[in-house]
């Protein structure tokens, strides 16, 4: 992996402070990523909602927006409100409901005005997050109670340490809320990583529902770049568990192809002996 100076990674992180859409709090650092967004539909009305035409577009086309990526709007809808049935080219106080009729359809044609609540992170944010999950892997951390994002291995700080569970904390474990993690991180001073993180956005993904790829370390790696760099931070007071599970579940194979092995031969011996018994009464 091609190595950045101080200098560089400065500049890349500028760059991306430059890019950013989404305004700062001063006071946190923390980025904005709340915005209202107004827009217009085209949109169709069922038969059903005719002598109630707010209520059946709310329930037709924007109630199933909610908790969704809104491609138009650029993020995720969290409410709408504000709705507004009007005449194209005519959204002043007074003007005239327009419904459309097309062919012999049923369903009736109009434009809507409407104003939603969206969130829009982008890439170079900084936001906050709780930790909900630890492996060896990555950290999970969850953003506003409701969106995720992942901390990956080669996005975590190369000063800090994971530390397996051992076998009895994994049953206090499970009282905990931490039932998902298969141990902890410690920072380089030694603190256990657990509560609120901050992290920059390195990638958002938008399929149906939003969640993020994050990094907790203030560097970005340089296009074309992907390799992911070789660091030792798993820490073992004592032997490796990976080894010690797959000894044991060695052994558990072997009494359990011993056990097989076992019942073949107790059913052969009880059927070579009612044949045998079979026998000597054809014999009789």
């Amino acid at each position: 992996m091609a190595s950045q100076t101080h200098e560089e990674t400065q500049e890349v992180l500028k760059s991306m402070a430059l890019k950013r859409k989404n305004p700062v709090d001063s006071s946190t650092g923390i980025s904005e990523c709340f915005h209202k967004v107004s827009t217009s539909m085209y949109v169709s009305l069922a038969p059903m909602f005719s002598q109630k035409p707010v209520a059946g577009v709310k329930s037709q086309h924007l109630d199933p927006l909610v908790t969704r990526y809104f491609a138009p709007a650029g993020g995720v809808v969290l409410a709408h409100y504000n709705l507004k049935l009007y005449k194209r080219g005519s959204e002043g106080e007074g003007a005239s409901v327009m419904g459309k009729f097309v062919n012999e359809s049923p369903f009736t044609f109009m434009w809507i005005s409407t104003d939603l609540l969206v969130w829009k992170p982008q890439v170079g944010d900084r936001l906050e997050g709780y930790v909900n999950m630890q492996t060896p892997s990555h950290i999970g951390l969850l953003v506003h109670d409701t969106f995720n994002c992942s901390i990956k291995y080669a996005n975590i700080p190369e000063d800090w340490v994971f530390t397996p569970f051992a076998e009895t904390e994994t049953q206090t474990a499970k009282k905990d809320r931490v039932r998902q993690s298969m141990g902890y991180w410690s920072d380089g001073s030694g603190k256990r990583v657990e509560g609120k993180l901050e992290f920059i956005i390195k990638t958002v993904h938008t399929t149906n529902m939003v969640y993020l790829s994050g990094s907790l370390v203030d560097t970005y790696p340089a296009q074309g770049d992907s390799e992911e760099p070789s660091r030792k931070k798993t820490k073992f007071t004592e032997e490796d568990p990976i080894a010690e599970i797959a000894e044991e579940k060695a052994e558990a194979d072997d009494k359990a192809e011993e056990q097989r092995q076992e019942t073949v031969a107790e059913a052969k011996i009880a059927y070579d002996s009612d044949s045998a018994a079979s026998d000597d009464s054809d014999s009789d």
